[in-house]
């Protein structure tokens, strides 16, 4: 983040003759100023909730309430103060004292010319400097080193754990220690004592700029004259109105009466507006300012002059209004709640008071939408360790954000003091505003023990552990495990059912077709510590509504740790409950309706079953569940486990049924076992002649299935057969190896073996 600690302003104009044309400079302000910030020759101060997308400086105080956001930097001439829940996305620098409210996430460096005090379960991106004392909260976490004239206190606790200070501790008094405080580096207090010791030197001033402004709002001026104005009086406003590029001039108050809007049209070039009001600016409740046809490259400047009689050339804005541009008040800027104030194409948009105070109301955006970059650059990022992590293991992580960016997080495996390239954990996450829970798996040759986590949320990709860049940096204390796992990987199937069960129906074994892929963690002592399963919906023939789920005989809820479930839905978390209630093994509920994630080609009946008839709608899951003391790998089943179909409640099944049969109807694999949900009145009834006293699940009298699996091997895939054609005539093999239980043509779903004019592919 560069540091910014003075205002320069230009006042050398480049003028071109159209009144349409960019008349406007665009180097009105210094580079960290023009048009993304806000400064205040006294106060400035953010109502909670509000988001600034760009600096803020003001000559005296600055203050943020309560979850307050700015982008940028912070530079105060005397104190800074943020409440609870904020961030500031670069440096903070106040001319006195920096206090910083709990939960408060500062991205880059704090300096202060005489005190730091930060709250609990803070954190500080980069290093923190103060002429006198820093004290620091319960489990306040700082980057870098921390550097006081006399003394530094480090809190105990918080609920984010010790206070963590990944540099050296520089005290010109004595440090005192919290509770289990880590500092990675070095301890140096009572430096006063040593002979030549000099203090931290105070940060630069912020320097009063109404000389710089007063030039810049009379060549405003200026440019009435040069390009030509156009008058608006006291009427303007009263109803919505709409301007085209130019110099307008308020010789009084302009106002935007309530509800009312002004659209200001581009015409489709590059083009400014500039409006010279010699009063006072003034947006009733919703008012609003709309841009249309306009370039990246035009301006909006609002240049509230006060040279009128009986005012001081303020702007004030009531709830709920929608501004643009950029302000430039020679008094205060006052917004209500609810406000926007936007800029133009990649720039912020900002206001400035040359001789009073801003105060923005409750949350109101300052420049959060328009900027240069899609990254708010707040330091609001957290990552929960859900679970320790463990070798060869799945862990659970939940990372919270604000803004659009790229997470990376770094673990220190070899608990060496060092992020190396190879101990990245996740790389390049995006993510946007808002918390995600997912997983990431640690090595095999971990070391166990204690060690240090990093996380950076940037709003570039490919950064590395260490070194200055915007966004938010934390560290974390984490606990790693190393039992001795192996990865054991199963063939995917390819799993094919005919849902007309107990009727044999068409017989083309593709009402579901779903591809499940499964890998399991297992120890040396032979337990199975997490299952994973993935999957993809390639085929769906059925007019009926069926669910999707998988039992996983032999093992109960009661084995798995329910909070470490990962259950995904086409890359998103799944809100739905993955495990059944009430049966007596597990059975994992992917879906109770298929159809709710799918849709047809155009003029198709189906999903993938017809010639010509493919589709852009895709149905994918993924599951991941750890047991709590792992399952002994010799009674843990087989894949593909025991994968079913059943009805989705409140639908047709077929005629079979006096009346809806719901989630009691399942139709599972030949031969394997319903759920304790089964309604097992059905089995005997049409074509079926399953037999549960002896365990005969699903199978006509000759032996036919209406569930197949496919071990068809990692590179292939099973062509299924197109609609309405009888898998028997598909693939000609296959009925002599379903009598035979599976002895006989065990290869017949091989490609080869299938009549290619019969198949979808």
């Amino acid at each position: 983040m560069k540091k910014i600690h003075n205002l320069t302003i230009t006042t050398m104009f480049f003028f071109v003759s159209s009144a349409h044309a960019g008349f406007i400079p665009s180097n009105l302000l210094d580079t960290d100023l023009d048009d993304q910030s806000t400064y205040a020759a006294l106060t400035v101060n953010l109502g909670a909730g509000t988001t600034v997308g760009g600096n803020v400086q003001g000559f005296k105080p600055i203050t943020t309430g309560a979850g307050s956001v700015i982008s940028g930097n912070v530079s105060g001439g005397t104190t800074v103060t943020t409440a609870v829940d904020s961030s500031v996305g670069g440096y903070i620098e106040a001319g006195t004292t920096v206090t910083i409210g709990a939960n408060t996430n500062i991205g880059d460096y704090i300096e202060a010319g005489t005190t730091v005090t930060t709250g609990a379960d803070a954190s500080v991106g980069s290093y923190v400097h103060a002429g006198t004392t820093v004290t620091t909260g319960a489990g306040t976490s700082v980057v870098g080193s921390i550097f006081s004239g006399t003394t530094t206190t480090t809190g105990g606790l918080g609920v984010s754990g010790p206070v963590t200070v990944g540099g050296d501790i520089e005290a010109g008094g004595l440090y005192t220690s919290g509770a289990g405080a880590l500092v990675s580096g070095a301890i140096n207090d009572q430096l006063a004592l040593i002979p030549g010791y000099v203090p931290p030197a105070p940060p630069p001033a912020v320097i009063n700029q109404k000389v710089q402004f007063d030039a810049v709002q009379a060549t405003l001026i200026q440019l009435g004259v040069t390009e030509g104005s156009t008058n608006l009086d006291i009427t303007f406003g009263i109803s919505s109105e709409t301007l085209t590029s130019g110099v307008y001039d308020s010789l009084n108050y302009l106002s935007i009466r309530a509800g009312q809007t002004l659209t200001l049209d581009g015409e489709g070039v590059e083009g400014d507006f500039l409006f010279n009001i010699h009063n006072y600016l003034n947006f009733a409740a919703g008012a609003k300012v709309e841009l249309i046809n306009f370039t990246d490259n035009s301006k909006v400047i609002w240049n509230i002059i006060g040279d009128a009689v009986g005012s001081s050339g303020y702007m004030q804005a009531a709830a709920n209004v929608s501004m643009r541009g950029f302000i430039f008040a020679n008094g205060y800027v006052n917004t209500g709640a609810d406000t926007t104030l936007f800029g133009v194409g990649d720039s912020c948009g900002g206001a400035v008071s040359v001789n009073d105070y801003i105060l923005f109301g409750a949350n109101n955006t300052i420049g959060a939408v328009g900027c240069d970059t899609s990254f708010d650059g707040t330091a609001n990022l957290s990552v929960d360790f859900i679970s320790s992590f463990e070798a060869g293991l799945d862990s659970l992580l939940q990372a919270t954000v604000n803004g659009s960016g790229y997470l990376n997080i770094w673990v220190d495996w070899d608990q060496n003091g060092q992020f190396e390239t190879d101990e990245q954990l996740v790389f390049d996450r995006a993510m946007t505003t808002g918390t995600e829970t997912f997983l990431a798996d640690a090595p095999y040759d971990v070391i166990q023990g204690t060690t240090l986590a990093r996380a950076r949320y940037n709003s570039v990709p490919g950064v590395s552990a260490t070194g200055e860049l915007e966004g938010d940096v934390e560290d974390y204390e984490v606990i790693v495990l190393n039992s001795g796992y192996s990865l054991v990987t199963n063939n995917p199937y390819f799993l094919a059912f005919e849902d007309m069960w107990p009727e044999k129906g068409d017989y083309d074994f593709n009402d579901v077709v779903i591809r499940l892929a499964s890998s399991l963690i297992v120890t040396n002592d032979n337990q199975v510590k997490q299952l994973k399963l993935e999957g993809e919906l390639e085929a769906m023939g059925a007019s009926y509504h069926n669910g999707f789920a998988i039992q996983l005989q032999g093992i109960t809820n009661s084995d798995i740790d329910q909070a470490a479930i990962v259950f995904d839905i086409n890359g998103q978390t799944s809100s739905v409950a993955l495990l059944e209630e009430g049966t007596a093994h597990t059975v994992l509920q992917i879906t109770d309706d298929l159809w709710k994630h799918v849709k047809p080609d155009t003029s198709c009946w189906f999903f993938k079953t017809q010639p010509g008839c493919s589709s852009s709608s895709t149905f994918s899951f993924s599951v991941t569940i750890t047991f709590i003391t792992g399952i002994p790998s010799n009674i843990f089943p087989s894949a593909p486990f025991n994968p079913f179909i059943f009805a989705t409640p409140d639908t047709d099944h077929g005629s079979v049924f006096s009346e809806n049969p719901g989630r009691g109807l399942e139709i599972h694999l030949k031969n394997k076992p319903p759920t304790s949900l089964a309604n097992e009145t059905y089995f005997g009834l049409s074509d079926d002649v399953s037999d549960p006293d002896n365990n005969y699940y699903y199978l006509t009298s000759n032996g036919l299935p209406w569930g197949l699996a496919i071990n068809i091997g990692e590179s292939e895939s099973w062509l299924h057969p197109y609609e309405w054609v009888n898998t028997l005539r598909a693939y000609p093999e296959f009925e002599d190896n379903a009598n035979s239980n599976g002895v006989m043509n065990p290869a017949w779903f091989q490609n080869s073996k299938a009549v290619l004019a019969k198949t979808y592919h």
